[in-house]
């Protein structure tokens, strides 16, 4: 775990500079009033945003049965009980309450702060490509857009996609191309991810075992001290073939980051993608794109693991869109073709499963006053 811990830090710290939320769409902007930096916010208004906060603490303090003038309660799991209450909010409420809970949090001697701190740091608003906020035409456009595109990558048509790009293309793309789907059907990335990540093996002298981890610089993470948040897959147990593929395209995204040609290079591969459909599946009204194997990958995950490992190795801190936008367990491929798989490690699950478990205490709460009827699904949508 110590060498997990170091290899997150290093990829933080390597990439201090980088805005994972340009070119990604980013969602919302971040609670913290430090990494918006241009940006002012009047006495009232942080007034205001104090005020409620405190007003959150007091209804946690009150559904946990902590006293209201006891002030030595956890920030951090404050924080997750906080997340837990998402699901049930507008957007727009839910922003208040992030950006509430951060104000009033920076000042509060806590060992924990840091933590809590960090938590509301990876707060991710989950959609596709189009994620973000649009009105009128471009909002129509944007769901439109969206709506051609397939959210899942079935094995037949990808294994039709490996064939011809190996046997009939001729774009010089094409070994690119195949590399970027295998790899991410197997990760989960979202295409803009792939500039911003870092590939480690170890050899463990002592049983011989090799052990493989990708770690992830997120995308839609908010950020307030300027280094993003790293996510970490164990793909130890994948096959040697796949694990060199998504070694080559770890190393080609930093490769194309450095150059400055990421972006043009993500497009040219999208556009042979596109092209590749269009022949292959002349007929198909929905096509193809990067994200489609993040949709599978997604998709496969969840008829293998649990909810709170799904979204921990997906990026995802629990929304109600990782469950709503992305691929259904119905769309998982058979077990023998999902085969070995990721995981996440277990300190990445325990920040999701807290919130997930607020979440659950609570409804199963609202149900015994009888606001809830009793048939109410009281899993954390994750």
């Amino acid at each position: 775990m110590a060498r997990v811990k170091a290899s997150k830090r290093k990829l933080q710290d390597e990439n201090k500079e980088l805005d994972q939320n340009v070119g990604a769409k980013p969602s919302l902007k971040s609670p913290s009033a430090l990494a918006r930096e241009n940006t002012t916010v009047s006495k009232t208004t942080s007034s205001q945003y104090l005020n409620r906060g405190r007003m959150l603490i007091n209804r946690y303090k009150r559904q946990q049965g902590i006293e209201q003038d006891y002030d030595d309660f956890s920030a951090k799991e404050f924080v997750a009980w906080l997340i837990s209450t998402k699901p049930e909010l507008k957007s727009s409420t839910w922003r208040v309450y992030r950006q509430a809970a951060y104000y009033t949090l920076m000042g509060k001697p806590d060992p924990d702060i840091d933590v809590a701190l960090y938590m509301l740091d990876k707060d991710i608003v989950e959609g596709d490509e189009t994620s973000g906020k649009r009105t009128g035409k471009d909002d129509r456009l944007a769901k439109k857009t969206s709506s051609m595109k397939e959210k899942k990558f079935p094995k037949a048509d990808l294994d039709m996609v490996f064939a011809y790009l190996q046997y009939k293309s001729r774009s010089k793309m094409a070994p690119v191309l195949r590399d970027w789907l295998e790899a991410t059907v197997h990760t989960g990335l979202r295409p803009i991810e792939w500039r911003a990540t870092a590939f480690q093996t170890y050899r463990d002298p002592n049983t011989g075992r090799n052990y493989s981890w990708l770690y992830v610089l997120n995308a839609k993470a908010t950020n307030a001290r300027g280094n993003g948040v790293v996510r970490t897959l164990d793909l130890s147990d994948l096959p040697t073939s796949i694990l060199a593929a998504i070694k080559r395209m770890s190393e080609r995204g930093l490769e194309w980051q450095e150059a400055g040609r990421f972006d043009n290079t993500k497009s040219q591969v999208s556009q042979l993608l596109y092209a590749v459909g269009e022949d292959i599946f002349p007929r198909r009204k929905k096509h193809f794109s990067l994200y489609s194997c993040r949709h599978q990958f997604v998709a496969n995950m969840k008829s293998v693991l649990e909810p709170a490992e799904v979204s921990a190795l997906s990026g995802h801190v629990v929304t109600k869109t990782a469950r709503e936008s992305y691929g259904r367990a119905q769309s998982a491929w058979n077990l023998e073709d999902i085969g070995p798989h990721a995981r996440p490690i277990p300190e990445e699950v325990a920040t999701v499963q807290q919130s997930a478990d607020f979440y659950e205490d609570r409804i199963e709460n609202l149900k015994l006053a009888g606001v809830l009827h009793g048939n109410t699904n009281s899993e954390f949508p994750s």
